[in-house]
């Protein structure tokens, strides 16, 4: 695709370096679930690419080592002859000690950062769940990333929708109490079907990649203002829901309800600031607090499995990771946190 074309391939003149750069841009979203060239329009994505104009912005960035980046920042030369051959590229400390090292960690700390999005989407606005959907919907296999393989992990039983015991068997791992996953479930679950279809997954966690880019949000925002007008009101919500988009459909008194939750100005209508003000209210601050909660919640359901059986599948997962990152169990158990913790997954 051209989100992976090298700027020699857009030129029409290449060779095989043009091959190193691609991977450049695969192992780039390997590591973070994003893509180090994306715009709302094709002619936006090859300027960014013939400008060789990218960053490290976001939460999973933060996970990931100096020299992994500095990895990816050698496939994405602009001169060719300034990446690395793939002979070369093999024998790189971080890929060789990246292959020999343990995959559970990452694993690990993706999945709690899946669960602290999924608690997230629980508590926000209808206005913003359903931005969330339509962004989810229209995303590609690119942008999803790792999300698809999340999904998967729920769907114990491979029918494509999420069962509220296949909830529960994931999400009690983490200390939740009955009427916490009834409550988290339901509010995964927008159409109310009782099964979480795909969509409504990737939406509640879109946000485990981090901040979403605002051309994304733009897109959502025009999906949802129907007739141009440069705000979301009533009659737009009206007409996409009860055709049913989605899977959604909702009452009119609904509709009023979710204009009324975000609306600042009390104008019975949604301009483009107050859409994305729903996004820009600390959000890494929330996802932190989110983490927080989940150590606090997993330390106590330890506590309790280890009181009453003294071992326990839970308690074996955690002394892999405490081993891996040459922590005691104790450690693990009574000091270190989830937040703390994927400090020390890199």
């Amino acid at each position: 695709t051209i989100y992976t074309m090298a700027p020699q391939v857009l030129k029409g003149s290449y060779d095989n370096m043009s091959d190193i750069w691609s991977v450049g841009v695969l192992c780039f979203m390997l590591l973070s679930s994003q893509m180090p060239f994306y715009g709302k329009r094709r002619r936006h994505v090859i300027e960014k690419i013939m400008n060789c104009k990218y960053d490290f912005r976001g939460k999973r960035w933060e996970l990931v080592s100096d020299d992994a980046k500095a990895f990816v920042i050698s496939f994405l030369q602009f001169n060719p002859d300034e990446r690395p051959t793939a002979a070369e590229a093999i024998t790189s400390p971080w890929l060789v000690e990246t292959v020999n090292g343990s995959k559970y960690k990452r694993t690990f700390a993706a999945m709690n950062e899946v669960v602290a999005s999924i608690e997230m989407f629980a508590s926000y606005s209808k206005l913003k769940k359903l931005a969330l959907m339509v962004i989810a919907h229209k995303s590609t296999s690119e942008e999803i990333g790792f999300l698809r393989a999340a999904f998967d992990q729920y769907d114990s039983e491979n029918n494509g929708t999420i069962s509220f015991k296949e909830f529960e068997l994931v999400m009690s791992k983490f200390g939740f109490s009955a009427e916490e996953l009834k409550t988290l479930f339901e509010n995964v679950n927008l159409d109310g079907s009782g099964h979480i279809h795909y969509t409504e997954f990737i939406s509640a966690t879109l946000e485990t990649h981090g901040l979403l880019e605002e051309e994304r949000l733009a897109e959502a925002f025009d999906r949802l203002d129907s007739d141009d007008s440069g705000f979301i009101c009533e009659k737009n919500l009206r007409g996409i829901l009860h055709d049913g988009f989605l899977g959604l459909k909702l009452t009119d008194e609904s509709i009023i309800a979710i204009i009324d939750e975000v609306d600042i100005t009390k104008n019975q209508k949604i301009s483009y600031s107050e859409f994305l003000s729903m996004f820009e209210l600390r959000p890494e601050e929330e996802r932190a607090y989110a983490l927080a909660r989940l150590a606090a919640k997993r330390k106590q359901t330890m506590e309790q499995i280890v009181v009453k059986s003294g071992t326990s599948d839970l308690a074996r997962e955690d002394a892999e990771v405490a081993s891996s990152l040459n922590l005691s169990s104790r450690s693990v158990l009574d000091d270190v946190t989830f937040v703390e913790l994927e400090k020390k997954l890199v």
